[in-house]
């Protein structure tokens, strides 16, 4: 064991120590020799008072040169730490505590995969242990005893949230530091847990899969929708049974109707009439002994939902605008309503207009102020949804900065393609294209003959072209979202308002972007609100909380994929590069212990100084 310290550079100020041996020195009192008759009575005296003097004058010497090193030693923030875990490699354990982790048996084979994890690190390692969801934490600090480690795998418990892979290999990284590193991942490799980022794990950190199984088959209740006549209930099962199933409804836990159904691979959708009353909360639930439990029901507010309102954004010359309005026609079908059109110089001086809607369609810049910009930065950080339609009469730089200094929508130049690229719903789980998933062929149709360069950055692609690049991409701002399209909507680059999607899909774009606003009594745990708490259900407040059903489906990627993948998209610096490691005080803290000891000193010194005088 050694000491060390944080911040070596303030042991320089120990010289000062210095400055009380001159003021000692330089400041000695000299008496004056008197001659005196009757010397021979008080020499003894004399020499007693002086001896007690100068060593009262040492002490308080000592004392002060005390302060000065006590003072020095905890800016310097001291600390005790064995040499050999200064150097010592890290075996970080990362297991995925999601809830595509609880399936039955699930838990208990991630708990005996870590825990040989654990056994099997290197003698000469420190082990950590982290886990994860849509967040990680790190639950064991790097220590070369395994004890916290394995009381911290010991005590898993999945949650019903999402996967984030990114987030949890980025703290693994960020615990191993510089030091050499073994990073195991304890997971079920599911490959909807990935979002775009960049840099990657460095060359010199090794990765290893663990791999636990996912369940054969998973059911899910992906979707309500109340009617008067009774609900429409949207299911999601992966894998193939041959078993049926029972799906039942309760409204205020008491339970109103069961159907016994056959479910096939993929979506379904089924009608069950029945009277509903005209408030409450509405669950459904369907049979899954095998499956997460926590995607089997879902629930819902009955009662009358606001309706969204629209406002467009727009030059009164683009033919954006002309087609907007003729596909966001009021109407019982489309379930929303257009409030009016602004044009981009109006939209700060109009906040009244803006306050009413719960979306905004953006489809040009020109003339867009900087009041306008804020007034649509304040929108979104007040639940707002924005849809950047990223044609022609849109300019990055105008819009680029909507989430802030430190994000970007990515919005870039315009190019043009030799041959037309179509549509490509990248991801079908979105609840856009889940919606509606008969709209991934037709929309496929429509050919694109200029589109704009869109970077993905902090968002997550939820449609591409043809050709790999992103489409559509959602960026979410706490409870906001805004959502860019690289491309046009009036026919100058594409053909998409003419085809038979173009309308659905606009819809369910309005509708999806309009949730923060018009559907705020439902929440999803762990994202777009601070209100969801962890548990699905009846939140108390007139609100319900619902799991993301991106989870449910378990389909698995390789190991391999999942290694290029680990490689390639975990925030951070670039391959190479190094992150800084620096040792800790924190379970120490003898800085606290100097600080105690000077406050002493000081006082004695005080003492000693008021008795010199």
């Amino acid at each position: 064991m050694s000491l060390t310290f944080l911040a070596p550079l303030f042991l320089f100020g120990g010289l000062a120590i210095v400055i009380p041996i001159a003021l000692h020195f330089l400041r000695r009192e000299r008496l004056p020799r008197v001659g005196f008759s009757a010397v021979r009575f008080l020499r003894r005296a004399s020499i007693e008072q002086i001896h007690r003097r100068r060593l009262r004058e040492w002490v308080l010497l000592a004392l002060r040169m005390t302060a000065i090193l006590l003072a020095v030693a905890a800016f310097a923030r001291p600390f005790v730490a064995d040499p050999d875990t200064l150097g010592a490699g890290v075996t970080v354990v990362v297991v995925d505590t999601s809830f595509s982790m609880s399936a039955p048996g699930q838990l208990g084979q991630a708990r005996t995969v870590a825990l040989a994890a654990i056994d099997q690190a290197p003698p000469n390692h420190l082990v950590a242990v982290v886990t994860f969801d849509d967040a990680a934490r790190v639950v064991a600090e790097p220590s070369r005893s395994r004890t916290a480690a394995v009381e911290a795998v010991r005590a898993l418990a999945p949650r019903p949230r999402g996967t984030g892979y990114r987030t949890a290999l980025t703290t693994a990284v960020r615990v191993i530091g510089d030091r050499p590193g073994r990073l195991v991942l304890v997971s079920d490799s599911q490959a909807s847990g990935w979002t775009e980022g960049e840099g990657g794990l460095r060359d010199d950190v090794a990765l290893e899969i663990r791999m636990v199984e996912p369940p054969d088959v998973n059911r899910a209740v992906v979707a309500i929708e109340s009617e008067p006549a009774g609900l429409d209930v949207r299911l999601w099962q992966s894998g193939i049974a041959n078993d049926e199933t029972t799906l039942s409804v309760a409204v205020d836990e008491v339970e109103r109707h069961e159907r016994v159904v056959r479910l096939e691979p993929g979506f379904s959708s089924i009608r069950l009439p029945m009277e509903l009353p005209p408030s409450g909360v509405v669950a459904v639930s369907v049979h899954d002994p095998v499956g997460y439990p926590a995607d089997d029901t879902r629930y819902q507010v009955l009662g009358r939902q606001t309706v969204p309102t629209v406002l467009v954004v727009a030059d009164s010359r683009d033919a954006d605008l002309r087609y907007l309005k003729q596909a966001l026609v009021p109407s019982p079908e489309a379930r929303l309503v257009v409030t009016e059109a602004l044009s981009p110089r109006e939209l700060g001086q109009r906040p009244d207009v803006v306050n009413e809607a719960a979306v905004v369609v953006l489809t040009s810049t020109r003339g867009l102020g900087r009041a306008g910009r804020d007034r649509l930065k304040a929108f979104v950080r007040d639940r707002g949804g924005v849809f950047v339609v990223a044609g022609p009469q849109v300019g990055g730089a105008a819009i680029n900065g909507l989430l802030g200094s430190e994000r970007t929508l990515g919005v870039g130049p315009a190019r043009a393609h030799s041959a037309p690229v179509t549509l490509v719903a990248t991801d079908l789980r979105h609840p856009i294209m889940r919606a509606t998933p008969e709209l991934a062929p037709v929309i496929a149709q429509s050919h694109f003959r200029q589109t704009t360069t869109l970077t993905v950055g902090s968002g997550a692609v939820a449609m591409s072209f043809e050709d790999g690049s992103p489409a559509l991409v959602e960026h979410v701002i706490g409870d906001g979202r805004v959502l860019v399209f690289g491309s046009d909507l009036g026919m100058a680059w594409n053909e998409l308002p003419r085809g038979a999607a173009f309308v659905p899909w606009l819809h369910e774009v309005v509708r999806y972007l309009a949730g923060g606003r018009s559907q705020t009594r439902e929440l999803l745990v762990g994202r777009g609100s601070a209100l969801a708490s962890d548990t699905p259900g009846p939140d108390g407040e007139g609100r319900v909380v619902n799991v993301d059903t991106r989870e449910s489906d378990p389909t698995a990627l390789s190991s391999d994929a999942f290694e290029e993948r680990a490689r390639r998209v975990v925030a951070g610096p670039a391959t190479g590069d190094r992150w800084e490691s620096k040792p800790t005080d924190a379970d120490q803290r003898l800085w606290r212990v100097a600080f105690m000891l000077l406050a002493v000193v000081l006082v004695v010194e005080g003492l000693v100084a008021g008795r010199s005088h």
